[in-house]
């Protein structure tokens, strides 16, 4: 057998061949060596600082599973509840029986409408705003048709919109020709052809 001059010699011989072993045989850890000392008490130390820090992951998974359990307990609840009561009605329980029709008739009461007025309040309400709406959407319909129109006759030639040739005078000046003088001596301001569409 081999002796080693110290300790350290022999724990560096001691790791070559376990990561030999470990490359070439299945199976074999080279790291099945526990951990000691400060080492062993920090690894301790990091996985308690872990759980506590994780700690209220667990309250919470613990609350949610609370949560589930004590809500599949009060349904079980309500079924027995349910079924206890249709048995009783079967078997024909005047007490359950009357209960069971005072119940229904208190529910058909409050479907009910108590205030027909305020009822038809709001029918008038609802149906103005709709017509509100209508005629909204109408009048946008209306205007972006008539645009439309007018745009395709600028385009055709059909009319001319003053201020839209090329060529004529920069838009912003006036023309002392755009004010015409009636035969009265009354001044009449010309239209443009888009108003008369929009």
């Amino acid at each position: 057998m081999v002796e080693f001059v110290s300790d350290k010699t022999r724990g560096r011989a001691e790791q070559g061949l376990n990561a030999l072993l470990a490359k070439h045989l299945p199976g074999v850890d080279a790291h099945e060596k526990k951990r000691g000392g400060a080492a062993a008490i920090a690894q301790v130390r990091k996985n308690m600082d872990y759980w506590d820090a994780n700690r209220h992951v667990a309250a919470r998974e613990r609350s949610k599973m609370d949560k589930k359990r004590n809500a599949a307990i009060r349904k079980a609840k309500e079924t027995e509840r349910r079924v206890e009561k249709l048995a009783r009605l079967q078997t024909g329980d005047m007490e359950e029986v009357e209960n069971a029709i005072a119940e229904n008739v208190r529910r058909v009461k409050s479907w009910e409408h108590s205030d027909a007025k305020e009822l038809r309040q709001l029918e008038l309400k609802i149906i103005r705003l709709r017509n509100k709406e209508i005629s909204r959407r109408k009048k946008v319909r209306q205007s972006k048709v008539k645009k439309d129109q007018f745009q395709a006759k600028v385009k055709k030639g059909l009319i001319s919109v003053p201020g839209l040739t090329p060529g004529l005078a920069p838009v912003g000046e006036s023309d002392s020709s755009d004010d015409e003088v009636d035969l009265d001596g009354e001044d009449v301001q010309l239209k443009d052809d888009y108003d008369e569409y929009n």
